[in-house]
């Protein structure tokens, strides 16, 4: 029987980074109970049994797992103290418009995703963020601040040549190429699971990661590759799940550190059962479980131009949709301006309008479907 619960990030807490006494953990571990979640798949009296330690030390392990799992509550003052503290705290994307519209970048304690094609330039996106990451820490306080990035690359897309290639393009004047470089290599560590169980153990070891490392920035590419490669159609309760556990734990890492977390995502079509040339869209994959999880949701699209792409904001706490023209260089992506010095924001916002309108509608499709799907299995 699997006695494991698993109803939040928390329950996933090792119960060697808890308080407990080592000599009970060790005792619990040799028994296949190393989380607060394994804990609670049992009784006290059961604990006891298959453990063999003391009640005292039993009901000690429950008060810290009660405390870690369900966290006392805070006042509303002090909540809305924490919220105004990340909400003033941003790392920008180097494109100015839309770091004006999202009120300074991607927002620290919450998780922004970028989703679009194979190929719209998701990961050039990522990697040109942890540029910035880097380089906003040299501004900050020199070589030795150099903002660090944690890097989870699961689809191998990861170009360290790439990365350095950027960081030639906008070289400080302060500083030598060479150290320059170094430091910006430097800055990036880069972990590369390829399985979900591989991702899941890099995601529970990442707290411990942070501290070690520093990092003001991590960023995941992209958890789409591994759970599409890892359920089917039929498997749709355990990819949930999956998805859930994932963004819970990015979640709680970002709030724990106050530091934003960047996930690309990749793209599938919806069909409808009328005419498929009006009706089908594609849209972010991973479904609304997914879709609820992230703060804020950029969209990048091709244009009718091999280097152009479409920018787009689709979801935001602090402003509306809206879409902005780049072209893709040496420097990653640059806002694309008109002849009198002006950003193409106002064109792109009629498109996104039209593409987040029709990608609403298809979302609330699919969730019906799936709605439909679940009545039916839970009915068989």
């Amino acid at each position: 029987e699997d006695r494991r619960l698993c109803s939040g990030a928390m329950t996933t807490r090792r119960l060697k980074r808890t308080s407990i006494d080592r000599q009970v953990v060790e005792a619990l571990e040799r028994k296949g109970i190393s989380t607060c979640g394994d804990v609670y798949g049992y009784t006290e009296l059961d604990l006891m049994e298959v453990t063999g330690i003391s009640v005292l030390a039993v009901r000690e392990v429950f008060k810290v797992c009660a405390s870690v799992v369900g966290p006392p509550a805070i006042t509303v003052k002090d909540l809305y103290s924490k919220t105004k503290i990340l909400s003033t705290r941003f790392l920008p994307t180097g494109i100015a418009s839309m770091d004006k519209h999202l009120l300074g970048g991607l927002c620290s304690g919450t998780i922004t995703e970028i989703s679009g094609p194979s190929g719209a330039g998701k990961t050039q996106f990522s990697i040109m963020i942890s540029l910035q990451c880097a380089r906003l820490g040299f501004e900050n306080g020199g070589l030795d601040s150099m903002g660090r990035v944690i890097y989870i690359d699961t689809e191998g897309a990861f170009s360290a040549e790439r990365l350095i290639g950027m960081a030639q393009s906008c070289i400080p004047d302060s500083v030598k190429e060479s150290e320059w470089l170094v430091h910006v290599a430097q800055a990036v560590n880069v972990m590369s699971p390829d399985t979900l169980d591989a991702l899941n153990e890099c995601l529970q070891s990442l707290d411990m990661n942070i501290v070690k490392t520093g990092a003001t920035l991590v960023i995941v590419d992209s958890v789409a590759s591994l759970v599409r490669k890892e359920f089917d159609s039929k498997s749709q309760f355990e990819r949930a799940d999956v998805l859930c556990h994932t963004a819970a734990k990015l979640k709680e890492l970002a709030e724990s550190f106050s530091i934003p977390i960047l996930v690309t995502n990749q793209v599938t079509t919806t069909y409808q059962d009328d005419d498929a040339s009006e009706t089908d869209s594609v849209i972010p994959a991973l479904g609304n479980t997914w879709a609820h999880s992230v703060n804020t949701r950029l969209i990048v699209e091709f244009t009718s131009m091999q280097q152009l792409r479409f920018l787009r904001i689709v979801k935001s706490p602090v402003c509306n949709s809206c879409c902005f023209e780049c072209e893709i260089i040496n420097g990653g992506f640059k806002e694309k301006c008109s002849e009198d010095g002006k950003s193409q924001v106002s064109r792109g916002n009629e498109i996104a309008v039209r593409s987040f309108f029709t990608a609403d509608l298809a979302f609330a499709a699919r969730e019906s479907q799936f709605d439909t799907l679940l009545r039916k299995q839970h009915n068989s």
